[in-house]
């Protein structure tokens, strides 16, 4: 499970494939086995694939086709479910249903002369208890005729057989190619609106939504909702509930298959109710894997609870019973279990806070408190954000981010002298998001460490790093509260110069020193566009830049000389902005603290923009607050 769970988080792909595994066409696949077997999960698109294939076997001959003279025959294994399994007299029905006669001469004659390719649908789909038998009068059939070509589909969860001589294929997720190839065919009447789909899809944003259009039925509901909509839904947490519905309840209803077992029985919000409490304890554990034994005792606990009057629950039935009916939970190796897309994981979870913290209202607090500045609940806080109102969680966040200015003196120093710089200036932006601007300007170039070299302690170095992280935050806050590319434009010119003076100082090449003079006097003229700073004179700036460029030391010159001059370059800014490198002195521990609270500001403004409904007048005052000390 160790290596699983390292192995997903390095790739983000649950199984690491051998490396002689390629993937190939289905046709070609069809084309070189006799006996086939198709494996797949719900709505990979086994049935489709077989009635393809038999399309494909009535065409003309043609590059890509079907090679085998053959008449194809479809069957849906699921109408054995109340009857003995006799696949002669199914075939007879099938010829007998397109008019044919003397149907029972012909078929002997065909089958014998294995004229025949027989696709048999859903071996999934027969009872449990029907399935020993229909597995040896399948295997006994294709002995008896073994002339003909078979191709059978089946969920790998059902399959624990092995019929002999077939071989064993898995339908493989769509790929980025397969699933433009589908979105682009798909709106083939309006392809400006595939673009637009595709594009969307491709954004940062939709990361996890992309990741459920690898199966393609998912793939198709999304091209339902964007056609009537016209855009992804804002609200993801709408898109996953209905995936999880499809899954959940509409597929197998679609299908009409019989299933077994107390799960069977189940109404879908009790199923969800199960699924979610699985979802919640895992991720909160940093669980992606989970082994049988532990699924098994925790669904007999869940369902005893919720079934008290039932005596006995085996746990494995049920799991393999989830398995089988939706294909949610999936074995990956024997014995260990993971959701089929951590999407789904992150959705159930997401669930089961919000039905938790209307039961108790310190629970989602606690979880604000532990969890707001990890990466990894980032999606789930989002998700819970676009299932009600969001005003109480957006207020939650709030203070947690506020509670770690409270602890620093140091940092409301700096935020004050954030305001006093940017405060009532020309500019034309919000006022949060000049002071979001004005921190990544003053990080990390004003820091006393800021030119540190490779021969720098180890503390020195941590702290560089930490640094650094201050001005990606600061840069990300920027860009999260102002749409105009303008402030982060320079802020990114800012990070190019410091690259140039660090190259300059660590390499000692004259050429880097003039590549960060240049840039700074291109971002000086930016700078005096934007105004977003009180009291600061960038011609005189410029003027100091052009007199700095005489002051570039040679090739050959030591290393002090270049730290020198990088410093000069340095207070050269400083002087123009009228800032006091000292005011960000400070230790590692409340850069630290800063960083922290850059990232929750940053959550909470991704928490506003995907919520279902907010406050206007209470995100006002969320956002006056943002980067202001108290």
């Amino acid at each position: 499970m160790d290596w699983l769970e390292e192995n997903y988080r390095q790739r983000k792909v649950f199984l690491l494939e051998e490396k002689h595994t390629k993937r190939q066409s289905g046709i070609e696949i069809a084309n070189s086995f006799q006996y086939l077997m198709v494996l797949g999960g719900p709505g990979t698109g086994k049935s489709t694939f077989l009635r393809k294939i038999g399309l494909e076997a009535l065409k003309e001959s043609h590059e890509g086709y079907y090679e085998h003279n053959c008449i194809p025959v479809f069957i849906e294994l699921k109408k054995f479910s109340f009857s003995e399994v006799d696949l002669e007299s199914a075939i007879i029905d099938e010829f007998e249903i397109c008019g044919s006669f003397k149907t029972h001469k012909f078929l002997q004659q065909a089958l014998t002369q294995g004229d025949l390719l027989i696709l048999l649908d859903g071996l999934d789909e027969v009872p449990i208890e029907q399935m020993s038998e229909a597995i040896s009068k399948i295997q006994d059939f294709a002995n008896r005729f073994h002339r003909n070509r078979f191709i059978i589909t089946c969920r790998p969860a059902a399959y624990r057989y092995n019929l002999r001589n077939f071989t064993d294929v898995v339908i493989a997720e769509f790929d980025d190619h397969q699933i433009r190839q589908y979105i682009e065919k798909w709106f083939h009447s309006n392809p400006q609106q595939g673009h637009i789909c595709w594009e969307q899809l491709n954004s940062s944003s939709n990361a996890a939504a992309k990741e459920l259009t690898r199966t393609p039925l998912l793939l198709t509901m999304l091209c339902l909702v964007f056609r009537r909509e016209g855009n992804l839904p804002k609200h993801r947490a709408t898109l996953y509930e209905k995936s999880l519905w499809v899954l959940l309840e509409e597929w197998d209803a679609e299908k009409d298959v019989p299933r077994e077992g107390i799960y069977k029985g189940l109404a879908t919000r009790q199923k969800e109710l199960i699924l979610s409490e699985i979802a919640f304890d895992a991720f909160k554990n940093d669980e992606l894997f989970i082994s049988k034994r532990a699924l098994s005792h925790q669904l007999e606990d869940l369902l005893g609870r919720m079934l008290p009057d039932v005596a006995f629950i085996d746990g494995k039935k049920v799991l393999k019973s989830i398995e089988l009916q939706h294909g949610l939970l999936v074995e990956r190796v024997e014995g260990i279990y993971s959701f089929s897309h951590l999407t789904i994981q992150e959705y159930l979870a997401t669930q089961y806070i919000f039905n938790q913290s209307k039961q108790d209202e310190s629970f989602l607090q606690e979880l604000i408190d532990q969890y707001l500045t990890d990466d990894r609940w980032q999606e789930i806080f989002m998700l819970l954000s676009g299932m009600s109102k969001a005003d109480e969680l957006l207020q939650l966040m709030e203070r947690q981010a506020r509670s770690y200015l409270e602890k620093s003196p140091a940092l409301q120093n700096l935020l004050r002298c954030a305001v006093q710089m940017t405060q009532d200036t020309a500019g034309q932006f919000k006022p949060a998001a000049k002071r979001a601007a004005a921190i990544g300007l003053l990080f990390p170039r004003v820091h006393p460490l800021a030119p540190i070299t490779r021969f720098s302690n180890p503390e020195d170095s941590i702290h560089k790093k930490t640094l650094y992280l201050t001005y990606d935050l600061a840069c990300e806050l920027t860009s999260a509260l102002t749409d105009k590319r303008l402030l982060t434009l320079v802020l990114d010119r800012i990070r190019k110069t410091d690259g140039f003076l660090h190259c300059g100082i660590e390499s000692t090449r004259a050429h880097a020193f003039k590549h960060a003079v240049k840039i700074s006097i291109i971002n000086a003229k930016r700078l005096k566009e934007i105004k977003i700073f009180n009291n600061a004179d960038f011609n005189q700036y410029m003027k100091n830049l052009e007199s700095v460029k005489k002051e570039i030391p040679s090739e050959s010159a030591p290393f002090e000389q270049d730290k020198a001059f990088a410093m000069r370059s340095q207070q050269i800014w400083l002087d123009a902005i009228n800032f006091n490198s000292d005011i960000v002195d400070f230790p590692l521990d409340d850069l630290n603290l800063f960083n922290l609270y850059l990232k929750s500001i940053i959550v909470t403004i991704y928490c506003k923009k995907s919520a279902l409904s907010y406050s206007p007048s209470l995100w006002d005052d969320i956002e006056s607050r943002i980067l202001v000390a108290d």
